[in-house]
């Protein structure tokens, strides 16, 4: 049964089929999900199409002509041939030359209908060289899943009469056998090729000689059958044949890839020569032709974490390949292979192993199966395509022969040497900075080669403070040699120490300790490091260098021997609070180390002490074994210092010096300094356009310039920039701050610190009220944020230009109290106010305010501190949100912060002049998580998109994200967040950005002037949806009122959509997700709105119950928190809720008109229990007091409604044994100073809820046996004060109306409800209904009753239903009083109608939620004048939307 009203208009469903089809000079995508066909224009992204090519069955497979013909025009539009089961759609298409839209083109779509004898597993065209108007028909074949082939003849002429006339005849058997999966080739020449994985992890390839004309085959024609490969372990769900490449011997040749359950990637050998036609037409049985083929695949691969799908050939030469895979894991990967067999062998050990390496993951879906791919190849670029279960549909092109890569991209890897080959000497400050960094690379060799070993050690401690002890500890260490734990060090030392501490009042301690002490292989750089403490060998993080000191009169001297010289090396490590500061002198005679001393001088609040240590060794002297490390270490060392004697250029010198920092100029140009204290300038265009080089077709190139050297930055720099005015501040170890001008190329020095800086940031400053008017229009102001070793203080300087040529001043310094554990790691100047924040390494923020307008040059008050904003973890960036999209009409400040917790977020500040101490209010408005993590680095809005970007690392690779469009933008294998990085986003917001890193002493630089990726369709989850909830009216950043639907699935996210369409969007038939959130770990069991809609409440497995609070934002349109979790009771893991009802719960005498309601949860278990909380989160507080507590019987509850009778109140549960209970609740509430009045909650002002109470015991007042078995939905209608309609859906398919009404009995006030009615449809669905929904009223009653049952008279109202479930039917029903009068009626009694209104088909399987739109206004208005004759709208009542989730979401009109 169907109606014309009900109508699709949205759908998200997984996408099973994608295929490029030419039409004109236009290549269009094609992509079906469930029954349904879009067609877009993928140079434009535009969907032009949305055609329903199957009733009921979703589609499998697109396959369409190869040729190029003068497809689309009114003579030949082309034909697509659509699968899926046993069915096959013929679809034309034409381009629609008389749109209906002016400004968009349109297809028109043509559909005729056949169906096979069994599923179809693959299709194929017939070759034709040209189609012309005497051509009858195209002709194909179809393999199904039992290895048969079919002969598929389609139309071509115009005509409606002969396109309806598609012929299928059988045309071959294959192999016996039962597949999974089949590949047709047709080549022009030569038979019909097969390939065919079958359920038992065989490979079969067989060929068949079709007739050159159009003839109906004999039944009883069979194939050729030329190999049949075993090697998978489990069943074959892809095949793919190559194209054919020749060879010398023996001619054409294949290779044959397959894919499996077993996670592997197979290539065989094929030989295309043993399908020959066989010069006598003759018949064979193709069991006789079999020959045994070797288990042993040519080459296999492993690299999906789950099964694989499918795969496509994407390059294919004679000498290499290239494949895509398409994973359960929902990745996308990218196979090398070369070594194409040898023609003369059939041994593949005699051929050698080919390379069969993997070369790229893409991750643009998510959840779980990349269903559908496509490739359209082109002559230098391939443009893939691929669908995913989540029904995202993206597309991405690959350029390249030897090694792939996404087009318009650019990498370059530059060493220090190549960076400035120059034919000229260096300068006489360029030869010493080389120089020196030779000399103490040499050095830290000899000293590092002669620790090796055991000492004797006496150490001195004097502390100042008395809390920690003074004394003298005698014992042993010992360097003992291990390999290193990382390929970047030379060589390693575990250092351990052991000893006994005498303090000064004579008590003895036992005293240890464990060190890692590594050096460098290029630049001989000696370096301490943290040992994990449950581990005792395992590197934990870094402690300090040890950097050489006046060593240039040193190495003549050791040369000569006799005497002992003195060498110096100093190290620092800021530890939270405190400041270690070490010192080692050894004592060289010659090239032989007796003894050496090590001081650590170490500052804090609660440290204050010296630690004087000197080690002796135990023998007289050290024994360095022949060819040992250290032998080897020390003659490099004596070869660096030779060597360096006599050379006069520093060329080669550069081995020796390494990268330090880089920072972004501008979008092409970038800084970076040396080890050395070199500032060398990276330009990768030579110009100001990049996308210039991409547009062209040609590769930008880098440039290199040495800008200075600067001795005050070796071993330490810190940098960082103001882009808009292309500024480079950065600072060394003596405290000076230098700004670098790119304009022209100048360097001042305008601040000095009293001590070395450890932290600075730059920003410049849009508010200009303290420049003086009498100064140039370009002034500027930039403020520099430091902190220095050992101080409890921030400096603030604000630096003042008259242009963007002249030089800096300092107009202001303030100085700002912290607290000493604050580790400064990001900054932000907020305009509004004069607001200054501060982010710490403990996740921290410190609020500072009217920082500007602070007499004299005195401190600020101290800050307001915000704890765990990112948990205990960094804040790595602060950024403001531009003043067009953060400033709302309250005068709000909006601002996002990244932390290294895997989140951002998004905070409010207003102004509050009533708070002295504090006079702001600070809010978290959003906190998501990204799908990359677990390191955010980085967040802007970008200017020119209005985009929200986030970037951080993901594992080992680097990912810039777009969280408004919810896609990648750039992701890059660069080994991880452990390195020296600098990342600039693009100027036109869309194609990710340049990042400049380290890695292994080497510079890489890569940019893209494009997406990785474009996404079509943006889809939704990639699991089964389990929970949907309609939010009520909420008003919009736009002013408008809007809905939201909240929607939670398996994939343990909640995403929230918007709910209204937009009519000018490129794709109007797709969801528009707002947001993703992830923080539940189990899947999602159910999702409620509060009757305002700011609060969304949540509940999963193992107990988890979050509350999350949603307010508007500007720049993302929704923000969501979770306020607060619900705390387990039980130890179960694995204890669910399966449902819960909610009922705000408000004060009735308060005065305060925003008065923050209270709520009453009523949550159910499946261990059968019944848990009533009551959650406050007024002032602050959050939290959760248990009020009732009840056990069903053994039997797992599924749903619960909070039933309202008068005054009184019930819960209502349904359980998996059929039955539906009562829980009353009036007198339990009325003793916690809860009431029922009207439809709402009620509590006293007066009344204080005490959350230490001990919960009541919840009684079971009645149940009521509805279903055979359980009950799957559940919906309460009130329809008076003692009447309740209640509708239950259940697993028995089973649709039951029944009447609750309380009958008043003055002996007995709380009766218990009882049933004067059970109407049950017991077929109402074929299988289980696991969704129903109220559609509202309609004004008049219909006729022709499905079914009646008599009952209390009800108000006279007529009221819709939609129920739906397994069965993928969607029906809609009325439910009615009836006029019709019972021959036997009893007083006060009516009867109570059932009709089915619609029965319609959803392409949404595992259907688990359902919910409803009313429409609403003009929307309504229009819907309603729908030429609805015969008065059915008026009957049928208000219009509206149904949503129906599960896997994928669908939308339609009733």
């Amino acid at each position: 049964m169907k109606c014309s009203r009900y109508k699709v208009d949205r759908v998200s469903s997984p996408i099973t089929a994608v295929a490029f089809v030419k039409l004109k000079s236009t290549l269009l995508l094609l992509a079906c999900e469930g029954p349904w066909l879009r067609v877009y224009d993928h140079f434009t992204g535009r969907q032009l199409g949305f055609e329903r090519v199957f009733d009921t069955q979703a589609v499998h497979g697109i396959a369409s002509p190869s040729i190029d013909f003068a497809s689309g025009s009114k003579l030949f539009p082309t034909q697509v041939v659509i699968w899926g089961g046993c069915f096959i759609c013929v679809v034309w298409i034409e381009i629609d030359e008389n749109p209906p839209d002016d400004f968009d083109r349109r297809i028109k779509v043509d559909i005729c209908n056949a169906q096979a004898e069994d599923w179809i597993l693959d299709t194929c065209f017939k070759p034709q060289a040209s189609v012309s108007a005497t051509t009858a028909f195209w002709e194909a074949v179809l393999v199904t899943s039992h290895n048969v082939l079919l002969s598929l003849h389609i139309p071509l002429a115009p005509s409606t009469k002969i396109r309806s006339a598609v012929l299928i005849y059988h045309m071959a058997n294959g192999p016996r056998s039962i597949l999974y999966s089949a590949h047709l080739i047709w080549p022009s020449h030569g038979p019909v090729l097969v390939a065919a994985g079958t359920v038992y992890g065989e490979v079969l390839f067989w060929s068949f000689f079709a007739s050159e004309t159009f003839s109906r085959p004999s039944l009883q024609t069979s194939g050729i059958l030329s190999h049949k490969f075993k090697g998978h372990e489990g069943s074959v769900f892809g095949v793919r044949i190559s194209g054919e490449f020749n060879c010398a011997e023996s001619g054409a040749r294949r290779i044959l890839a397959s894919c499996s359950d077993d996670r592997t990637i197979r290539i065989w050998n094929i030989d295309v020569s043993r399908s020959q036609k066989l010069n006598d037409g003759s018949v064979y049985d193709i069991s006789s032709h079999v020959e045994e083929q070797p288990s042993q695949s040519w080459a296999m691969a492993m690299g999906h974490t789950s099964r694989i799908w499918d795969l496509h050939f994407i390059v294919e030469t004679a000498s290499k390949w290239s494949l895509l895979s398409l994973g359960e894991d929902s990745t996308a990967q990218i196979w090398h292979l070369r070594q194409p067999p040898d023609t003369n062998s059939q041994d593949a050990d005699s051929r050698g192993s080919p390379l069969f390496h993997h070369q790229k993951t893409f991750r643009f879906h998510s959840g779980k199966n990349i269903w559908a791919s496509a490739v359209h190849k082109q002559e230098n670029s391939r443009i893939i395509c691929t669908g995913g279960a989540d029904g995202r549909l993206v597309c991405f092109t690959l350029s390249g022969q030897d090694s792939l890569h996404l087009t318009d991209t650019f990498s370059s890897q530059w060493t220090l040497e190549d960076m400035l080959k120059d034919p000229g000497k260096s300068s006489d400050a360029f030869d010493q900075s080389l120089l020196a960094a030779r000399q103490a690379n040499a050095f830290s060799r000899i000293i590092f080669s002669a620790l090796e070993g055991h000492w004797k050690i006496v150490r001195n401690l004097n502390s100042v403070i008395l809390t920690y002890p003074s004394g003298i500890l005698e014992g042993s260490a010992n360097f003992e040699k291990r390999s290193p734990t990382d390929p970047i060090y030379d060589a390693e030392y575990l250092y351990t120490e052991n000893g006994i501490l005498t303090t000064e009042q004579g008590f003895s301690l036992a005293a240890s300790r464990r060190y890692v002490y590594r050096i460098e292989k290029d630049s001989g750089k000696m370096s301490a490091w943290f040992v994990k403490p449950d581990d005792g060998s395992a590197v934990d993080y870094f402690f300090h260098d040890l950097d050489f000191k006046s060593l240039s009169d040193v190495f003549p001297k050791l040369k000569e021997g006799g005497r002992i010289e003195t060498l110096v090396a100093i190290g620092s490590h800021p530890c939270v609070d405190d400041i270690y500061q070490a010192e080692y002198i050894f004592r060289l005679r010659g090239f032989i180390l007796d003894e050496w001393s090590l001081t650590y001088t170490v500052k804090g609040p609660k440290k204050d002490y010296v630690a004087d240590a000197r080690y002796v060794r135990e023998e007289a002297t050290p024994r360095l074994k022949t060819e040992s490390d250290s032998d080897r270490m020390v003659k490099e060392a004596l070869t660096i210092m030779d060597t360096s004697q006599h050379e006069s250029s520093g060329s080669s010198l550069w081995n020796l010096d390494a990268f330090k920092t880089y920072t972004w100029i501008n979008e092409n140009e970038f800084l970076v300094t040396t080890k050395n204290g070199w500032l060398l300038l990276g330009n990768l265009t030579g110009s100001r356009n990049l996308d210039q080089f991409f547009v062209a077709g040609t590769s930008p190139q880098i440039s290199w310039a040495k800008i200075a050297n600067i001795p005050d930055l070796e071993s330490f720099c810190i940098t960082t920039s103001v882009l808009s005015l292309e500024t480079v501040i950065f600072t060394g170890t003596t405290g000076s701050v230098y700004i670098y001008r790119n304009e022209n190329k100048s360097i001042q020095s305008p601040i000095k610190s009293p001590s070395k800086i450890t932290y600075l940031n730059s920003q410049l400053i849009h508010c200009n009220s303290t420049i003086s008017s009498s100064k140039e229009p370009e002034a500027f102001e930039i403020a520099v944020v430091i902190t220095c070793l050992e101080s409890t203080t921030v400096h603030l300087h604000l630096l003042e230009a008259a242009s963007r040529t002249s030089d800096f001043s300092v107009s202001l310094h303030r100085v700002l109290e912290k607290s000493p554990r604050f580790i400064i790691t990001s900054t932000c100047f907020l305009s509004w106010e004069e607001v200054l924040v501060l982010g710490s390494r403990s996740g921290t923020l410190a609020i500072y305010t009217s920082w500007r307008n602070s007499s004299g040059p005195g401190n600020v008050r101290n800050p307001y501190y915000l704890h765990h904003v990112h948990g205990v973890d960094t804040i790595t960036d602060i950024q403001m949100l531009p003043s067009g999209s953060s400033k709302s009409t309250s005068g709000a400040i909006y601002f996002v912060t990244t932390g290294r917790n895997g989140t951002y977020s998004i905070h409010q500040i207003t102004s509050d002049r009533s708070k002295r101490e504090t006079p702001v209010n600070f809010q978290t408005v959003h906190v998501c998580t990204p799908p990359f993590g677990p390191s955010v680095e980085g967040a802007c809005l970008h200017p020119v998109t209005s985009d929200l970007l986030l970037w951080g690392f993901h594992s080992k690779q680097f990912v810039v994200w777009n969280e408004t469009q919810k896609k990648e933008l750039m992701t890059v294998e660069c080994g991880g967040s452990h390195r020296n990085w600098a990342f600039s986003p693009s100027s036109n917001g869309s194609s990710g950005g340049s990042l400049v890193w380290t890695k292994a002493s080497v510079c890489n630089v890569y940019s893209q002037s494009h997406a990785s990726h474009r996404v079509l369709q943006s889809g939704g989850h990639g699991r089964e949806i389990k929970a949907m909830a309609l939010s009520p009216p909420v008003r919009a950043t736009d002013g408008s009122m809007r809905r939201y639907v909240a929607t939670g699935a398996e994939d343990t996210t909640i995403r929230i959509f918007d709910s209204y369409a937009d009519k000018d969007a490129i794709h109007p038939q797709d969801f528009r997700c707002l947001g993703v959130f992830r923080k539940h770990s189990t899947g999602i069991q159910q999702l409620r709105w509060s009757s305002h809609g700011q609060v969304l409440f949540s509940a999963a497995g193992c107990e988890e119950f979050f509350v999350w609070r949603m307010s508007t934002i500007p720049c993302l349109e929704i923000g969501l928190v979770c306020e607060a979790c619900c705390p387990p009771v039980t130890e179960s893991s694995d204890l669910r809720i399966m449902d819960f009802d909610v009922a705000e719960i408000r004060r009735v005498d308060t005065t305060d008109g925003d008065c923050v309601p209270s709520y009453l949860l009523s949550l159910v278990y499946s261990d059968s229990s019944v848990r009533v909380y009551r959650y406050d989160c007024a002032g602050g507080q959050k939290t959760f007091n248990l009020l009732f507590l009840g056990y069903y019987t053994t039997r797992c509850l599924t749903q619960a409604a909070l039933l309202r009778f008068g005054a009184d109140i019930y819960l209502c549960t349904a359980s998996t044994d059929g039955h539906i209970a009562f829980w009353p609740l009036t007198d339990p509430l009325l003793q916690n100073g809860i009431f029922c009045t009207g439809d709402s909650l009620s509590e006293s002002s007066s009344h204080q809820s005490r959350h230490d109470k001990i919960p009541s015991t919840l009684t079971l007042s009645s149940r009521i046996r509805i279903h055979q078995s359980s009950i799957k939905a559940l919906v309460a209608l009130p329809l008076s004060d003692n009447l309740i309609f209640l509708v239950t859906g259940g697993d028995d398919g089973a649709l039951a109306f029944t009447l609750l009404q309380r009958v008043l009995n003055d002996n007995q006030p709380l009766s218990p409800p009882s049933t004067s009615s059970i109407l049950l449809l017991p077929t109402a669905h074929a299988s289980a209904i696991t969704a129903v929904t109220y559609l509202g009223p309609a004004p008049s009653p219909p006729s022709a009753p499905l079914a009646s049952s008599t009952l209390p008279t009800p108000p006279p109202l007529t009221h819709r239903f939609a129920t739906s479930g397994n069965d993928q039917r969607l029906k809609t029903w009325l439910v009615t009083p009836s006029a019709i009068q019972h021959p036997h009626p009893h007083p006060g009694e009516t009867y109570l109608d059932v009709q089915k209104l619609a029965n319609v088909h959803t392409s949404v399987a595992d259907l688990a939620c359902m919910a409803f739109h009313p429409d609403e206004g003009a929307e309504a208005e229009g819907e309603g004048g729908e030429g609805e004759e015969g008065g059915e709208g008026e009957r049928i009542g208000k219009g509206g939307k149904v949503l129906l989730a599960g896997i994928g979401m669908e939308r339609v009109r009733v």
